[in-house]
């Protein structure tokens, strides 16, 4: 006799896009766990808050301004670059799960 296995619960790719919208637009990583991929998840938020917090604090920093604003405008690059690169992926349908299935 055959076992049965229950497939994996489908995943949405509006369930993908709300959490990457939550999660400061993909910066955070918070469409990784929603995919059940946490190890994705937990790299992409540490990288999130460490690049935040480095935009945040360039602002207090006792240097010319010309120097904070370069410096902000090179992590807000960054930042974008990440939040744009997630949310293509996902509108594309190469967003995967931990089983690699397609998340559509």
């Amino acid at each position: 006799m055959k076992k049965k296995t229950n497939p994996a619960p489908r995943k949405s790719v509006e369930g993908a896009l709300r959490f990457w919208r939550y999660g400061a637009f993909g910066t955070l990583g918070l469409q990784y766990f929603y995919a059940g991929r946490p190890g994705a998840g937990i790299g992409q938020c540490l990288m999130g808050i460490f690049l935040w917090a480095l935009f945040i604090a360039s602002f207090f920093e006792p240097t010319n301004l010309t120097s904070k604003l370069l410096f902000a405008a090179f992590l807000l690059t960054l930042l974008t670059f990440i939040s744009v690169r997630n949310y293509v992926k996902i509108k594309r349908g190469q967003f995967t799960d931990r089983e690699g299935h397609i998340i559509c």
